[in-house]
């Protein structure tokens, strides 16, 4: 539905001597004393501008009721409908077939829920070497590019994120859509608004230099709108797409005036500002050598310390390393002398056991001698007795002989 109850405050005054305004290049498509179908004819500015300086013979079509009855207020037109667009049909105006020589759609695509399929109705309202004249606002202009790269998608009352635009085209989208739908781009015109847009917010001082040089180089961040001539085409989608795109690329030879000066001022002041940039850059650059210098300067000093430390280190190290040596030798003499230690209590062990076996034998000896001295004893006792009793008895044997035993 193209405008809604807010179409009144799409008023406009036409001024045929701004050549680069929206709808004197849309007027400029018209050829004079022709038939002109009004699409979204809001109250009938450009309608009335026609009537005046092509003296058409003009029908409208508006959904509003209030902007409907100021467009009749006009008498520009012949007859004026009010009609949904994203409602119409192919039954709709059965008279206005293959009736019009012109269509004109100003700031209406971007209003339908389906532009697509509205031009496809729309393309049957048109005689045979009829064309329709579109106005579309461009999402790619700068401002909008710029504000989407700091996340910000601002609807506004007017302007190219109007709050009833749903939906939205670049170049390229548009040469595809068309393209497919066996519309060529006849001709084209590209209206240029202020940088900023219509955005609330100015993005650009937050973007670093190089990305607004990459938006600013690009010729479509400068148009406002693509002002299009098209007309139905017979030829292959690959073929009508190479030619829209052509006829829809902006550049240095097709860029009307205002596009032309508002790209180089921008690029100028970036220009500029890069001058500036280098200039605080190299100056930056001296600080940092400066500074570099000195930290290679305390740099050296400190290798040089460094140097002198690692020294003291390497000969406390080496130091270290006879200590070390030096403890390792007396361990291993004080292992030495345990292990000579360890052998001398061995041999202790063993002799003191061998003294005690030699101990247990003496007094084995000394049991046996005391023995052995009993037994003497006992033997020199039996001795005297057997030696007196032997006397006794052989006294007796010589006294019975008569014979004395001398003493």
């Amino acid at each position: 539905m193209e405008g809604g109850k807010g179409a009144l405050r799409y008023r406009n005054r036409i001024d045929m001597t701004h050549a680069f305004d929206t709808h004197v290049l849309e007027i400029n498509f018209i050829r004079p004393e022709s038939r002109v179908l009004d699409v979204g004819c809001a109250c009938g500015d450009v309608g009335a501008a026609v009537k005046q300086y092509r003296r058409c013979l003009l029908y409208g079509l508006e959904y509003d009721a209030d902007a409907l009855r100021v467009a009749g207020e006009t008498g520009a037109y012949a007859a004026l409908s009010r009609v949904d667009l994203d409602t119409l049909s192919g039954e709709d105006f059965p008279g206005y077939r293959g009736f019009f020589d012109h269509i004109l759609c100003g700031d209406v695509l971007e209003h339908l829920r389906d532009p697509w399929r509205v031009l496809e109705l729309l393309k049957t309202y048109l005689k045979p070497e009829g064309s329709l004249v579109a106005s579309v606002p461009n999402i790619a202009h700068a401002s909008i590019k710029a504000s989407l790269l700091l996340d910000d998608f601002t609807y506004t009352p007017m302007g190219i994120l109007d709050e009833t635009h749903i939906r939205f085209f670049t170049h390229k989208s548009l040469a595809e859509g068309l393209s497919a739908r066996g519309w060529r781009v006849e001709d084209c015109a590209f209206t240029c608004t202020q940088t900023g847009g219509w955005q609330p917010e100015n993005p650009f001082p937050l973007l670093s230099e190089e990305v607004k040089h990459a938006l600013f180089d690009d010729w479509h961040s400068f148009v406002c709108q693509y002002v299009m001539k098209l007309v139905p085409s017979g030829e292959g989608a690959e073929a009508l797409l190479a030619r829209n795109r052509e006829k829809l690329a902006v550049h240095e030879r097709n860029a009307p005036p205002p596009i032309r000066e508002n790209r180089a001022y921008e690029l100028s002041r970036l220009g500029k500002r890069s001058a500036e940039i280098i200039r605080e850059l190299r100056e930056e650059i001296g600080r940092v050598q400066g500074c570099l210098a000195q930290e290679k300067a305390r740099g050296e000093e400190l290798c040089g310390l460094m140097e002198a430390q690692r020294a003291v280190l390497e000969e406390q190290g080496r130091v270290m390393e006879a200590q070390r040596a030096a403890v390792e030798e007396q361990y291993r003499e004080q292992e030495a002398k345990n292990a000579a230690l360890e052998e001398l209590r061995r041999e202790g062990e063993a002799q003191r056991r061998a003294l005690r076996a030699g101990e247990a034998d003496i007094a084995g000896l000394s049991a046996r001698c005391l023995d052995l001295e009993r037994k003497q004893a006992r033997t020199r006792r039996h001795k005297k007795r057997y030696k007196a009793a032997f006397l006794l008895t052989l006294a007796a044997l010589l006294a019975g002989l008569g014979l004395r035993l001398g003493s």
